[in-house]
């Protein structure tokens, strides 16, 4: 389980920031990769982590009212909710 300072609120911001940093990142690779292969394929795991991430972060919305969050596998103490067991 995550700490309980780590709630559904923040880790949606958190998520927020990691996508703006993953999309710096695919625009610095789009620019300094000169090899095809290798800019599709960064660009493609960069993609999928955004996706990803996204997703998660549609979790974390969804989860509060049933008081049973996960984020990426890991239990989140939802603020009001009695502790998960």
């Amino acid at each position: 389980m995550l700490p309980k300072s780590f709630d559904p609120a923040l880790l949606r911001n958190v998520v927020v920031g990691a996508l703006v940093v993953q999309a710096v990142l695919a625009v610095v690779v789009a620019t300094l990769v000169r090899k095809v292969v290798v800019k599709v394929v960064l660009l493609g795991a960069l993609a999928g982590l955004a996706v990803f991430g996204w997703y998660q972060r549609a979790e974390l919305r969804d989860c509060v009212p049933n008081c049973s969050c996960r984020f990426f596998g890991y239990d989140v103490q939802v603020p009001g909710c009695p502790e998960p067991s």
